[in-house]
């Protein structure tokens, strides 16, 4: 379920922007700072939702693969895991 006022803000408008970013500076951006690409591309969402949402305060989740873990081999089916992202801004 959404937060009230995100719920309020997600029906009432919409509106869409976009920037383009030269990738390079991405790659000089992660290099100086020892971070990955993924790193920057979650602080890009935390930091458009804390707007969206009106709150410096934010949780996202990542979902990734679950295969990694011992005995997902005999598992018949998708296995996946939500990863949690929380943020203050």
């Amino acid at each position: 379920a959404l937060h009230p006022r995100a719920s309020n803000l997600l029906s009432s408008h919409f509106s869409s922007r976009s920037i383009e970013i030269p990738k390079q500076r991405v790659y000089d951006l992660c290099y100086r700072s020892a971070i990955t690409t993924q790193c920057v591309a979650q602080l890009a969402f935390a930091k458009l939702w804390a707007a969206t949402v009106s709150s410096l305060d934010v949780v996202f989740g990542h979902v990734v693969s679950g295969r990694n873990v011992a005995g997902a081999e005999d598992i018949v089916g998708p296995v996946l895991v939500c990863a949690y992202i929380s943020m203050i801004l």
